[in-house]
């Protein structure tokens, strides 16, 4: 599995928050505590950075989430998150995305996620040069 972090410096200053990166092959949370039914790996799964270091990936679950779309919140459920310590930001992954059936679209400052029903199920928005979503 390769995640590429490109910009580390401004993901510390999201660590609460959830970016959008083309670059991670899995959707990566840092918080234990908003996982749903947590469950540790057997044997620690090594994840490659950009710059060819490796960090841990503990744990694997689902996150029951809030959503922002449409003008308002949607409750659903992310599956299949990897639980990591020592990253410092969360990460929705877009090819995660895709495989599940998703859509993303970026346009300008704008990033909007579609259901396979073509449904809007997320929005996000460009700061500071990442895209940021609101869920």
């Amino acid at each position: 599995m390769k995640l590429i972090e490109r910009n580390v410096e401004m993901v510390l200053k999201h660590n609460n928050r959830w970016l959008i990166d083309s670059d991670a092959s899995q959707t990566i949370c840092l918080h234990q505590a908003w996982f749903s039914h947590f469950t540790p790996l057997s044997r620690y799964m090594r994840v490659i950075l950009g710059d060819n270091s490796t960090i841990p990936a503990i744990g694997s679950s689902c996150l029951s989430i809030r959503m922002f779309a449409n003008s308002k919140w949607i409750n659903s459920v992310l599956q299949d998150i990897l639980y990591m310590l020592d990253l410092h930001g969360n990460l929705l992954s877009v090819s995660h995305l895709a495989c599940c059936g998703a859509k993303v679209h970026f346009l300008g400052e704008d990033c909007h996620i579609y259901n396979r029903r073509k449904s809007l199920i997320l929005e996000g928005g460009l700061c500071n040069n990442l895209y940021v979503i609101k869920l």
